[in-house]
């Protein structure tokens, strides 16, 4: 479990990371006076929760991609710089085949928990394959794609999430 303080109410987010990632729930919350007892839980779908399963997803997308053999993941936490997605996945591969592989493998890890690509771009060249699901958007490039894009120097204001410890 882990926890996010929200608000200036001395409140924080407290969320089991364990549970969401095996499917178990979706968007558990727990809203606890920091310091003190539990007060409330609560089944949500608010942006608070959304945000909390986008990042729980991104590290899935992350773990699916480093199962895959892909090199370079990385996570770039876009939220305070666009309101368009939360998260960025950033994956190289080594062969058509490799990206093909990893394109295929996030999306029926996603598939699995109910979530819904809504585009992909790139799949027959295999140069740079992005997929988009809403809140998170999944790049996966050929070595010389990504070093030629480089996104991470892009988006260098964003910060990087350690994908290995969610």
């Amino acid at each position: 479990m882990s926890t996010q303080e929200i608000g200036r109410f001395g409140l924080e987010v407290v969320h089991d990371a364990e549970a969401a990632r095996n499917g178990r729930v979706r968007g558990l919350l727990w809203l606890a006076r920091k310091g003190g007892p539990l007060k409330v839980a609560s089944l949500t779908n608010g942006p608070i929760a959304r945000s909390v399963v986008a990042l729980e997803r991104a590290a899935l997308c992350a773990r699916v991609a480093a199962d895959h053999k892909a090199d370079d993941i990385l996570i770039l936490d876009m939220r305070g710089l666009t309101p368009l997605y939360d998260f960025f996945v950033l994956a190289t591969g080594s062969s058509r085949r490799q990206l093909h592989n990893l394109a295929e493998g996030i999306d029926a890890a996603l598939r699995e928990l109910g979530e819904q690509r809504l585009g992909i771009e790139g799949y027959e060249a295999s140069r740079w394959i992005v997929q988009d699901y809403g809140d998170i958007v999944v790049h996966i490039f050929d070595p010389d794609a990504r070093r030629f894009y480089a996104l991470e120097d892009l988006w260098a204001d964003a910060p990087r999430i350690d994908w290995e410890r969610i």
